[in-house]
């Protein structure tokens, strides 16, 4: 069965990277890579050294008349942020849903007609949301949403979308590195004993909303005026995306450490960032691995699925908006704290993962059945 795994892969971000491999890992670990393909819509080579069973294509390169099943892996891939757009960019906006559109009715068109079935589609582990206003690509998100043969949502709002939306088969999972199919039996999760506790700062850009970004100023000044206190250490998950930080960056005096997929792994960044003794976040999936790893975090509110985190992983601290340079600083002292320890709150995570899966895989069965029906017919 060919398998089309479409996400926001590609970009040279860590936590999507990471996203694609874990989900890698299932299918391979399921006997399922013989014809998996990767996608997204931009050229990324890199993508097939971080790759091993599978294969990355742009999406424009796939081969659609042979692609038995799309999935939707990870990660938030239906949203509407800012502001309301204007009537040509909503012009704009519909010229490209019109052509994402037409790209899904070939799928389904050439497999109806070459194999027999109805094209399907499944989602696994995504986030649905925040949808600032109503406009058409909102309608679209609706109605693509009940299409889906399968669909499994990464937290309680996304959803909650899926009720209001009436999405009658939705299936509360959790993120997909939460799951068993991320690996961390080889990562050392203990940081070295050292005079200064280690704290990783990990920033990205926000160009959505202007509260989002006013973090950027106050948190610079809480990590040089802290700097005796702690050692800190920006980190950049995602350069390509986050030019206005890797500009600010230029100037610090603290270290800077980028995630670069050419030359880095999922394994050996983990490794990396288990040597922290906590982490300030405004990236998601810098929660996501720094609860794997056990670390006391301060996630940035800079977008709901950060406050989302905090509820599933109450041991988090949660810097909120207006993001307050006293109110960081204070915060500071939750590092110090002693046995900290987030690790049932992520085998609660683990488990929600770990079942979507299961189900996904069930889906994936009967599927194959499906598939395989009309072809031993026709022998």
């Amino acid at each position: 069965m060919n398998i089309l795994v479409r996400g926001a892969y590609g970009e040279s971000n860590f936590g999507d990277d990471a996203l694609m491999c874990v989900l890698e890992s299932f299918f391979i670990r399921n006997g399922l890579t013989s014809q998996l393909t990767f996608t997204s819509t931009i050229d990324a080579e890199y993508c097939n050294s971080l790759l091993s069973a599978s294969t990355y294509v742009n999406l424009v390169d796939v081969r659609m008349q042979e692609v038995d099943l799309l999935v939707y892996g990870g990660g938030t891939q239906f949203f509407t942020f800012g502001k309301k757009e204007s009537k040509l960019a909503r012009a704009v906006s519909r010229i490209r849903s019109m052509e994402y559109k037409d790209i899904l009715k070939k799928i389904a068109n050439k497999l109806n007609a070459g194999s027999g079935f109805k094209s399907e589609k499944a989602a696994v582990g995504i986030g649905l949301g925040p949808f600032k206003f109503s406009d058409e690509r909102l309608d679209g998100y609706k109605a693509l949403a009940r299409e889906f043969d399968f669909m499994a949502v990464r937290d309680e709002v996304s959803y909650g979308y899926c009720q209001d939306w009436g999405v009658e088969n939705a299936l509360l999972g959790a993120d997909i590195c939460f799951s068993d199919y991320l690996d961390l039996s080889t990562i050392n999760l203990k940081a070295p004993a050292r005079a200064k506790k280690k704290i990783g700062v990990i920033v990205r850009d926000w160009i959505h909303e202007k509260e989002g970004s006013m973090y950027y100023t106050p948190l610079m000044n809480v990590v040089d005026a802290q700097h005796d206190q702690y050692e800190f250490v920006y980190i950049v998950f995602a350069p390509d995306r986050d030019p206005e930080w890797m500009k600010q960056l230029q100037k610090v005096k603290q270290e800077v450490v980028v995630w670069t997929p050419e030359k880095d792994t999922i394994e050996n960044f983990t490794q990396f960032m288990a040597g922290f003794d906590g982490f300030i976040t405004a990236r998601y999936h810098g929660a996501v691995f720094a609860s794997l790893l056990n670390k006391p975090t301060i996630c940035v509110e800079i977008e709901p699925k950060l406050k989302i985190l905090t509820q599933q992983v109450p041991e988090f601290l949660l810097w909120n908006k207006p993001f307050g340079e006293k109110e960081l600083a204070q915060s500071l002292s939750y590092f110090e704290k002693e046995n900290f320890d987030c690790q049932l709150s992520v085998g609660k995570l683990r488990d929600k993962s770990n079942y979507m899966f299961r189900e996904f895989l069930a889906y994936i069965g009967k599927l194959e059945e499906k598939v395989s029906s009309p072809k031993a017919l026709a022998k």
